[in-house]
């Protein structure tokens, strides 16, 4: 890799966002939060909430306690220098509530990266925190499992190489680069996936050889 590509894929990440939840176990969230600190030398925000519920109880304390709470957690992933900085908010309980803060936050402070864990909360009637982000934020959302992750994973990237449409192309670029900036702070493996239509009748009647074409199109990427 150039000088220049290292460049590039440096400014790929300048503004990291982590949505904390105090209520749940929180470190592998923050590992992969430092890991892409010290890969990309971004900027990082750490966002949390005190939720009030109807009755003017906060279940997971005051937002000092909080503040405290998340503070101590980050000592063990973060110095000084690092300059890490936390902002905890309170709303009233809900995911939209949250949604919306969060999806003001990143636009405010120009996030690239927002990451949190998945809490797949939700109804018929009530959206999860995670499904009303998917549809309103600008930024890239990284969602990791509340279980924890194996030492050594590997990341599927998932790409149409068949739609020569200029939008498609270059969120083709974007998928890769990101898969490689995440792959890199965690030294996982990567596969990328793209499908290609095929004749089925030829396929059927051996006439077409189906890997030389897979690897014709790969050589394209």
């Amino acid at each position: 890799m150039s000088r220049s590509d290292d460049a590039a894929q440096t400014a790929l990440l300048s503004r990291l966002l982590v949505v904390a939840n105090p209520g749940l176990d929180q470190q592998d969230l923050f590992r992969q939060a430092a890991n892409l600190k010290r890969e990309q030398d971004c900027e990082v925000f750490v966002l949390a909430f005190s939720p009030i519920e109807a009755c003017g109880a906060q279940p997971l304390g005051s937002v000092a306690k909080i503040q405290e709470q998340l503070q101590l957690l980050l000592l063990g992933f973060f110095t000084e220098a690092d300059n890490v900085r936390v902002s905890v908010v309170e709303v009233a309980a809900g995911g939209q509530a949250m949604a919306k803060n969060i999806t003001a936050f990143c636009s405010e402070n120009q996030i690239d990266l927002l990451i949190k864990t998945s809490h797949p909360s939700g109804s018929v009637f009530h959206r999860s925190t995670d499904w009303e982000l998917m549809r309103s934020l600008s930024c890239n959302l990284l969602l990791l499992s509340e279980r924890h992750w194996k030492p050594k994973q590997s990341i599927l990237a998932a790409i149409d190489i068949e739609n020569t449409d200029e939008i498609q192309q270059q969120l083709n670029c974007q998928i890769l680069n990101w898969t490689r900036v995440i792959a890199q702070s965690r030294g996982d493996d990567v596969h990328v996936l793209s499908c290609i239509e095929l004749n089925r009748a030829l396929l059927e009647l051996g006439m077409s050889e189906t890997l030389a074409v897979e690897q014709k199109r790969g050589s394209s990427i």
